[in-house]
């Protein structure tokens, strides 16, 4: 498979706020069925952060941190969060 690096022009006013910032905040609603990675402006504004070795931070609400949690605590939880990655 060959990739293929992805040039963006950076014209956008959110891709330049983005920029401007320096560092962005990834907001997911839960770790095993996130909506941020089913939107493609979401993924496409990691790709640019990513690109631009600018920091993220992820922040999970404390309901899906302690589902999280309660599956590492479980016998098979390892295994059940390696699946969902």
């Amino acid at each position: 498979m060959q990739v293929r690096k992805f040039h963006h022009k950076s014209s956008s006013p959110h891709l330049s706020t983005l920029e401007q910032v320096g560092q962005m905040v990834i907001m997911m609603n839960d770790f095993f069925n996130p909506m941020y990675i089913k939107r493609a402006w979401c993924i496409f504004e990691t790709y640019v952060c990513i690109s631009k070795g600018l920091p993220m931070t992820m922040i999970v609400p404390p309901g899906a941190q302690a589902d999280f949690a309660r599956k590492l605590d479980n016998g098979a939880g390892l295994a059940d969060v390696q699946k969902k990655f």
